[in-house]
Protein backbone atom coordinates (compact mmCIF):
# COMPACT_ATOMS: atom_id res chain seq x y z
CA UNK A 1 0.00 0.00 0.00
CA UNK A 2 2.72 2.53 0.28
CA UNK A 3 4.08 1.77 -2.61
CA UNK A 4 0.65 2.74 -4.08
CA UNK A 5 0.39 5.78 -2.09
CA UNK A 6 4.42 6.44 -3.53
CA UNK A 7 3.18 5.76 -6.84
CA UNK A 8 0.44 8.18 -6.46
CA UNK A 9 1.90 10.55 -4.89
CA UNK A 10 4.91 10.70 -7.55
CA UNK A 11 2.24 10.73 -10.86
CA UNK A 12 0.41 13.19 -8.99
CA UNK A 13 4.14 15.34 -8.71
CA UNK A 14 3.95 14.17 -12.66
CA UNK A 15 0.68 15.31 -13.69
CA UNK A 16 1.29 18.69 -11.45
CA UNK A 17 4.61 19.40 -13.11
CA UNK A 18 3.57 18.82 -16.72
CA UNK A 19 0.64 21.34 -15.97
CA UNK A 20 2.92 23.54 -14.67
CA UNK A 21 5.45 23.13 -16.81
CA UNK A 22 2.25 23.81 -19.80
CA UNK A 23 1.64 27.36 -17.93
CA UNK A 24 4.87 28.64 -18.01
CA UNK A 25 5.30 27.52 -21.79
CA UNK A 26 2.12 29.06 -22.34
CA UNK A 27 2.84 32.15 -20.20
CA UNK A 28 6.65 32.73 -22.01
CA UNK A 29 4.74 31.96 -25.69
CA UNK A 30 2.31 35.03 -24.68
CA UNK A 31 4.94 37.61 -23.19
CA UNK A 32 6.74 36.61 -26.55
CA UNK A 33 4.13 37.57 -28.90
CA UNK A 34 3.63 40.69 -27.07
CA UNK A 35 7.02 41.47 -26.94
CA UNK A 36 6.68 40.75 -31.33
CA UNK A 37 3.97 42.88 -31.10
CA UNK A 38 5.94 45.78 -29.22
CA UNK A 39 9.31 45.33 -31.84
CA UNK A 40 6.85 45.67 -34.73
CA UNK A 41 4.83 49.02 -33.49
CA UNK A 42 8.82 50.00 -32.54
CA UNK A 43 9.77 49.05 -36.00
CA UNK A 44 6.77 51.03 -37.42
CA UNK A 45 6.82 54.46 -35.56
CA UNK A 46 10.37 54.49 -36.29
CA UNK A 47 10.34 54.80 -39.65
CA UNK A 48 7.10 57.38 -39.15
CA UNK A 49 9.74 59.45 -37.16
CA UNK A 50 12.22 59.00 -39.85
CA UNK A 51 9.32 59.70 -42.69
CA UNK A 52 8.12 62.90 -41.03
CA UNK A 53 12.05 63.54 -39.92
CA UNK A 54 12.29 63.71 -43.95
CA UNK A 55 10.21 65.59 -44.66
CA UNK A 56 10.53 68.39 -42.02
CA UNK A 57 14.06 68.44 -43.79
CA UNK A 58 12.48 68.70 -46.80
CA UNK A 59 9.77 71.16 -46.61
CA UNK A 60 12.70 73.29 -44.52
CA UNK A 61 15.15 73.16 -47.61
CA UNK A 62 12.50 73.78 -50.11
CA UNK A 63 11.43 76.89 -48.22
CA UNK A 64 13.67 79.43 -50.08
CA UNK A 65 12.39 78.46 -53.48
CA UNK A 66 8.82 78.37 -52.93
CA UNK A 67 7.89 81.99 -53.48
CA UNK A 68 9.27 81.64 -56.87
CA UNK A 69 7.32 78.51 -57.54
CA UNK A 70 4.26 80.11 -56.21
CA UNK A 71 4.69 82.85 -58.63
CA UNK A 72 5.17 80.50 -61.48
CA UNK A 73 1.58 78.87 -60.78
CA UNK A 74 -1.36 80.71 -62.51
CA UNK A 75 -4.67 81.32 -60.74
CA UNK A 76 -7.59 79.56 -62.17
CA UNK A 77 -8.74 83.04 -62.67
CA UNK A 78 -5.95 84.37 -64.48
CA UNK A 79 -5.57 81.89 -67.39
CA UNK A 80 -8.02 84.37 -69.49
CA UNK A 81 -5.11 87.02 -68.64
CA UNK A 82 -2.63 84.45 -70.02
CA UNK A 83 -3.88 84.45 -73.32
CA UNK A 84 -4.52 88.44 -73.45
CA UNK A 85 -0.81 88.48 -73.24
CA UNK A 86 -0.18 86.35 -75.70
CA UNK A 87 -2.80 88.75 -78.38
CA UNK A 88 -0.54 91.69 -76.85
CA UNK A 89 2.89 89.81 -77.50
CA UNK A 90 1.58 88.84 -81.23
CA UNK A 91 0.17 92.90 -81.29
CA UNK A 92 3.56 94.11 -80.31
CA UNK A 93 5.48 91.60 -83.00
CA UNK A 94 3.01 91.94 -85.97
CA UNK A 95 1.82 88.74 -86.39
CA UNK A 96 -1.67 87.49 -86.89
CA UNK A 97 -2.49 85.41 -84.07
CA UNK A 98 -4.92 82.18 -84.40
CA UNK A 99 -5.47 80.17 -81.10
CA UNK A 100 -6.62 76.77 -82.13
CA UNK A 101 -7.76 75.62 -78.68
CA UNK A 102 -6.92 75.79 -74.86
CA UNK A 103 -6.78 72.14 -72.97
CA UNK A 104 -6.45 70.99 -69.16
CA UNK A 105 -4.33 68.27 -68.56
CA UNK A 106 -3.87 66.75 -65.40
CA UNK A 107 -0.28 65.38 -64.38
CA UNK A 108 -0.13 61.89 -62.18
CA UNK A 109 0.48 62.92 -58.36
CA UNK A 110 -0.36 66.72 -58.66
CA UNK A 111 -3.65 67.49 -56.49
CA UNK A 112 -3.59 71.13 -56.76
CA UNK A 113 -2.18 72.20 -59.85
CA UNK A 114 -2.90 71.24 -63.75
CA UNK A 115 -1.41 72.24 -66.83
CA UNK A 116 -2.78 74.14 -69.52
CA UNK A 117 -1.99 74.32 -73.20
CA UNK A 118 -2.70 76.76 -75.72
CA UNK A 119 -2.58 75.47 -79.56
CA UNK A 120 -1.79 78.99 -81.63
CA UNK A 121 -0.67 79.30 -84.85
CA UNK A 122 0.96 83.33 -86.34
CA UNK A 123 1.47 84.50 -89.33
CA UNK A 124 3.80 87.31 -90.54
CA UNK A 125 7.55 88.26 -91.76
CA UNK A 126 10.44 86.00 -90.53
CA UNK A 127 11.70 88.40 -88.30
CA UNK A 128 8.08 88.89 -87.27
CA UNK A 129 7.50 85.46 -86.47
CA UNK A 130 10.71 84.74 -85.03
CA UNK A 131 10.25 87.50 -82.55
CA UNK A 132 7.21 86.01 -81.69
CA UNK A 133 8.62 82.83 -80.43
CA UNK A 134 11.19 84.79 -78.60
CA UNK A 135 9.19 86.48 -77.25
CA UNK A 136 6.92 83.86 -75.84
CA UNK A 137 9.97 82.52 -74.26
CA UNK A 138 10.72 85.34 -72.21
CA UNK A 139 6.78 86.67 -70.86
CA UNK A 140 6.53 87.54 -67.19
CA UNK A 141 4.72 84.04 -66.98
CA UNK A 142 6.38 81.02 -66.82
CA UNK A 143 5.77 79.12 -70.04
CA UNK A 144 7.15 75.79 -71.90
CA UNK A 145 6.84 75.89 -75.83
CA UNK A 146 6.40 72.40 -77.33
CA UNK A 147 6.44 71.55 -80.72
CA UNK A 148 6.97 75.28 -82.41
CA UNK A 149 7.62 74.90 -86.19
CA UNK A 150 8.53 77.34 -88.20
CA UNK A 151 7.76 77.31 -92.32
CA UNK A 152 7.60 79.76 -95.39
CA UNK A 153 4.30 79.93 -96.34
CA UNK A 154 4.58 82.55 -99.41
CA UNK A 155 7.74 84.91 -100.78
CA UNK A 156 7.44 87.14 -97.80
CA UNK A 157 5.32 85.20 -95.56
CA UNK A 158 6.36 82.97 -92.53
CA UNK A 159 3.76 80.41 -90.77
CA UNK A 160 4.50 79.06 -87.13
CA UNK A 161 2.49 77.11 -84.83
CA UNK A 162 3.13 76.01 -81.13
CA UNK A 163 1.93 74.67 -78.16
CA UNK A 164 2.19 76.73 -75.25
CA UNK A 165 2.16 75.38 -71.47
CA UNK A 166 2.22 77.07 -68.03
CA UNK A 167 0.45 75.50 -64.71
CA UNK A 168 -2.35 76.73 -62.99
CA UNK A 169 -4.59 75.82 -59.83
CA UNK A 170 -7.48 73.42 -59.76
CA UNK A 171 -10.04 74.08 -59.47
Amino acid sequence: MKRLISLIVALLFLTTSVVGYGVLVALVDGAVERIRAALASAEFLTQKDSFLQSAQTLLHNVESVRPPIDEAVIASADVVEVIEILERVADEENVDLSIGNVVTRNVEGWTHHEFVTVTLSVEGSYVAVAGFFHTLEHLPVMTRLEQATLEKSGSRTWFGSSAVSFVKEKL
